[in-house]
This record gives C-alpha cells, sequence and structure tokens, in this order.
C-alpha cells in the first residue's frame, strides 16, 4: 500500500512540475490502478441495467380498428346490418350518460334525387347507463324502376320540318313519359290527315329526334307525322306538319276554339273550346278537362299557371276549374252576376286571380287585390279583357271599342280607329307595355309592345279569338274560332 501511495505521489509531484517523470515502478503502479478501475466501472454498469425494472415515459397506444361490414352491396331490397363498436379501454370512445336511460329521436334522411332507386337510410342510436355507445345503421337499397311502363307513351312533340328540292328534315321532341322510348316511326303522305301506313324510314326505327325524307316530288305538297315506339307498343300520331309553307294542321277540337294559353317556356301551349275539351301542343302537358260535365255556361278562357304545371278553365257563369298545379281560390258560379264573365287573370305570383265580367265588374281571389272597376265610370261599350301589369300588381281593362282603363297601372295608348271590335289586351313581361287584338285580326302594340304582324286584311274563315304573347321568346299567338293559330314570332305547334 505505501508502495501504491508513493508511486502516486511521485505522479502527482510530476503534473505540477517538481519531480522529473517517475521511474519504472511507478508506471506499472499507475497502469494497474487504470485498469482496476476500468474493471469496477465497467462491472458497475452492468449490474445498474439487470437491476433496472422501469417502462419507457411514453409508449404509443394502437387504437384497436373499427369492425366494418364487408363492402360487397347487398342485393336490391335486402336488409344489412352494421355494427361499429370502439375499444372499450379507450377513453375516446366510451361514452357515459345519466343512469336513466335515453333514447335519441330518430331521424330519416333520404340520399338521392328522391326518384325511384333512391336509398333511405334510417339510423338510431340508444344510450344506457354507462356504457359503450354502438351505432347500428339499416341500409335498405331500392333497386331503380326498370319496368317498361304500363302504357304506350305519349306523342312526339314540337314538330318542324324544313325542306328543300325533293327533301324535308322533320324535327320532334321526345314526349314527356315514364315508359322508355325505343324509337320513332315518321309516316308522309299527300293530304291532310291521310298518312300512309308504312314508315318513311322502314322496318328499323329512328333513334333520334329528326329525320331526312328523300325523294320526294318537287312542287308536291306533303304532310308528316311521328310516332313513338316503346315495348308496349306506338303512340298516337303527333301533331301533322307540312311542307305548304303557312299550314295549320289538323285540329281535333270541335269549334267554336275559344282560347289559347302558352306554356312558360313558350315551347307549346294548349287550346280550349267552349264546350270545355282541352287540345295541348308542343310541350303542353294535359291536366284534365271539363269536356264531360254538365256545364252551366259556356268555357270562355284557359289561363296557364304560373309555372306551366296546370291551368285554369273560366266560365261565363263565373265557374273556375283549376287543373294541375292551378290552385283553386273561389269562384262566382252560383251567384247572380250582372253580366257574363269574359276572363280570369292571375296574380303575379299565381297565389290569387280576378275574374272579370263583361260590365266591368271586378272580383278578387286569393291574393288578388281590388283596385276598382268601370262600375263608376260611363264606358260606351262592353269589357272585353283584362290584363295585369307585373311592375305595379295594378291591371287593365279593355272595352270592345278599344277603350283602355288603368287601375294602379299607366294607360299607354289604345286604337282612334277600328274596323272590328277588340276582343282581349295583354301585357308585356315588364308591364311597359300591352297589345290589343281585334277579331278581324288587327294587332295594336303600345308602350314596350313590338308589332310583329297579323292577319288584319286577310279572308279568314273565322273571327280571331284572342292573343297570346309568348313573354320568354318574344312574339306572340293568334287563335281563331276554327281552332287556326297563327304564329308571329312564335313557333307553331299545331292547329286546334
Amino acid at each position: 500500500m505505501r508502495g501504491w501511495v508513493r508511486a502516486l505521489q511521485e505522479w502527482a509531484k510530476w503534473l505540477v512540475g517538481e519531480s522529473p517523470l517517475p521511474g519504472q515502478r511507478a508506471r506499472l503502479v499507475l497502469a494497474g490502478t487504470v485498469l482496476v478501475v476500468a474493471v469496477v466501472v465497467a462491472a458497475a454498469v452492468v449490474v445498474g441495467t439487470q437491476g433496472s425494472t422501469g417502462s419507457p415515459a411514453a409508449v404509443p397506444t394502437t387504437e384497436v380498428p373499427h369492425t366494418v361490414a364487408p363492402t360487397t352491396a347487398p342485393p336490391a331490397g335486402a336488409t344489412t346490418t352494421t355494427t361499429t363498436t370502439r375499444p372499450v379501454a379507450s377513453s375516446t370512445t366510451t361514452t357515459t350518460v345519466p343512469q336513466s336511460t335515453t333514447t335519441l329521436p330518430r331521424r330519416t334522411r333520404r340520399t338521392g334525387s328522391g326518384k325511384a332507386g333512391g336509398t333511405r337510410t334510417t339510423s338510431t342510436t340508444t344510450a344506457t347507463t354507462p356504457t359503450t355507445t354502438t351505432t347500428t345503421t339499416t341500409t335498405t337499397n331500392t333497386a331503380p324502376d326498370a319496368s317498361t311502363g304500363s302504357s304506350v307513351p305519349p306523342a312526339p312533340t314540337a314538330l318542324t320540318v324544313v325542306s328543300g328540292t325533293g327533301w324535308s328534315q322533320i324535327s320532334w321532341r321526345p314526349p314527356a313519359s315514364s315508359t322508355p322510348v325505343t324509337g320513332y316511326d315518321v309516316f308522309v303522305g299527300t293530304h291532310p290527315g291521310a298518312e300512309g301506313t308504312t314508315p318513311a324510314n322502314g322496318a328499323a326505327p329512328i333513334v333520334v329526334t329528326d329525320y331526312n325524307v328523300l325523294h320526294l316530288d318537287p312542287g308536291q305538297t306533303y304532310y308528316f307525322t311521328v310516332r313513338a315506339l316503346s315495348a308496349r307498343g306506338a303512340s298516337a300520331p303527333s301533331t301533322e306538319v307540312s311542307n305548304a309553307p303557312g299550314y295549320r294542321g289538323i285540329g281535333s277540337l270541335a269549334i267554336p276554339v275559344v282560347s289559347l294559353a302558352p306554356t312558360p317556356d313558350g315551347l307549346g301551349y294548349w287550346l280550349v273550346n267552349s264546350a270545355g275539351q282541352v287540345s295541348t301542343h308542343g310541350d303542353a302537358v294535359d291536366h284534365g278537362s271539363v269536356s264531360e260535365l254538365h256545364l252551366a255556361a259556356p268555357i270562355v278562357q284557359i289561363v296557364a299557371s304560373r309555372h306551366g304545371g296546370g291551368y285554369w278553365l273560366v266560365g261565363t257563369d263565373g265557374g273556375v276549374f283549376a287543373f294541375g298545379d292551378a290552385r283553386f281560390f273561389g269562384s262566382r258560379a252560383g251567384h247572380p252576376n250582372n253580366a257574363p264573365i269574359v276572363g280570369l287573370v292571375p296574380t303575379v305570383d299565381g297565389a290569387g286571380y280576378w275574374l272579370v265580367g263583361s260590365d266591368g265588374g271586378v272580383f278578387a281571389f286569393g291574393d288578388a287585390r281590388f283596385l276598382g272597376s268601370t262600375g263608376s265610370i260611363a264606358v260606351q261599350a262592353p269589357v272585353v279583357g283584362m290584363a295585369v301589369d307585373p311592375a305595379t300588381g295594378g291591371y287593365w281593362l279593355v272595352t270592345n271599342d278599344g277603350q283602355v282603363f288603368g287601375f294602379d297601372t299607366p294607360v299607354y295608348g289604345s286604337p282612334p280607329v277600328l274596323d272590328a271590335p277588340v276582343i282581349g289586351i295583354e301585357a308585356t313581361a315588364d308591364g311597359g307595355g300591352y297589345w290589343e287584338v281585334a277579331t278581324d285580326g288587327g294587332v295594336f302594340a303600345y308602350g314596350d309592345a313590338r308589332f310583329r304582324g297579323s292577319p288584319a286584311g286577310a279572308v279568314l274563315n273565322a273571327p280571331i279569338a284572342g292573343l297570346s304573347p309568348g313573354l320568354m321568346i318574344g312574339g306572340y299567338w293568334l287563335v281563331a274560332g276554327d281552332g287556326g293559330v297563327f304564329t308571329y314570332g312564335t313557333p307553331f305547334f299545331g292547329a286546334g
């Protein structure tokens, strides 16, 4: 021990510079000391590692994956149940509720378009004292309606014809129908209403909505109809069209035809006769008629609803008949009227209407406001029509001598001289003007109403019964008592 101490002292003096480098003996002692210290330190590290029982400060927790139902879609009409359960040990997936049992309200949510083939999903969650929450979702798949329909489709609509030397191109619109259309046949004839029974397209149906009829004799007048085809059979023939300039088509209504009402998009119209029979043309849809009823008075007018999903018919006794989405707000039927009713005019929002009598009496229903009448005004002729001003909500009355009376709306003018009585008035889309029409086809435009033409001066088979503007497309139609339709800036879809 003394030798070891002496050797360390020699090394200490050498380190501070008080003695020379120690001898061989002191060097051996230092080497042995360093070796012993290294062994002791290594042994201490090994012993410390084997005696530790601690865990890492933080260990990531892997959440148990959700149980997911098979991804294979169930067959149509089947009911599947998918249960999703989160691990009980995870605080993020355990829901504790009060001691009382609570059942959450049932919620039903419809996905898809709402048509056949949509999916109705119903979710109900029930939580009870304390537990994990399990949500069960029951999904019923409704297969799309693949039926072929229960009847033949309606006839194609909106026929047009463009002709050249030896050919005519016929175009049409598909019918609105739940019955799938598989094709079309075009029929050709040389006399009105006498098309042949063999399709011009032969045995192969047309799968588009136009067809070129070739090898026609130049100078010959031809007439065309189209039928829609389905697995259930062929539709009725469409409205007839012709390559003859100005051809009006064959009508189906018994005369007299009294009124025409265009659809809102201007791509069709309804016609009605005094018996209440309605014919459809273009994209107009039949919503019903009163032709099979015993009417107390003749029908005088047909008026389309705001969105074109229906119409009103009005009789001279003030009876109102509502079809489709047109709403009934009341009528004068059964009430004593001082004069026949000559028309019905809906309010701008379609939630009401006025009836007007030939004595100028005005009757308001729904949200229509009574703004006045000609009852207290000395008029020289009977009132024959009424029109609403979309800008002010007021209205005009017109007499058969063309005089116009405005109620909460400005008057833009009236004709000074007439060759025939005026039978109606119609307003422009913005209320900045109006048209008057006479029984000889004369059209008088005032304010921002544009004159597009008239048959005045021509020989008519029957008097004009009314004018109807195509507010979305411009122009107007005139209808005659024999069902003839005259178009000015508007398309022709057939006569009554």
